[in-house]
């Protein structure tokens, strides 16, 4: 599964930006919708890849959000409001916005695999035929990060 967890960046010093989020990301094919969390916070849950990226793309390109995806299991089964839900992707997708409040472009992942203990400021996937060799277990990419 994947959890999207966007939280509204200078949410202090601007106007609200969540309901014009939500309008912007309520069409898409989720297994549970996008809704408030916290104050300026939205979450959503994913079980297709495309549809999370699809999202995580909408979001970044309206400007005012810091995205972070979690992917890993969630307890099933699923509460019918999102902010109710739990499990590993859940905790990965607060590990993830809270790195992408550090970096410049706004967007963080915390694929399946040990959760950092302390959020690092890079986190990157490759491909298994890249230089960097990450290998492909399972269903699973293996990640590196470097901080």
């Amino acid at each position: 599964m994947f959890v999207i967890t966007a939280d509204q960046r200078g949410s202090r010093s601007q106007p609200d930006r969540v309901d014009a989020a939500l309008r912007l990301v309520g069409a898409a094919p989720l297994v549970r919708p996008f809704e408030r969390t916290a104050g300026d916070e939205l979450q959503g849950v994913a079980d297709d890849p495309a549809a999370a990226l699809g999202v995580v793309l909408l979001l970044v390109r309206d400007g005012h959000w810091s995205v972070g995806v979690g992917v890993g299991g969630v307890r099933t089964p699923l509460p019918e409001q999102t902010r109710a839900g739990a499990g590993e992707a859940f905790e990965r997708a607060r590990v993830a916005v809270t790195r992408a409040k550090a970096r410049p472009d706004h967007v963080a992942w915390t694929p399946r695999g040990p959760t950092p203990r302390t959020p690092t400021p890079f986190c990157r996937c490759t491909p298994p035929s890249s230089p960097a060799g990450a290998r492909r277990a399972g269903r699973r990419w293996t990640w590196w990060s470097r901080g």
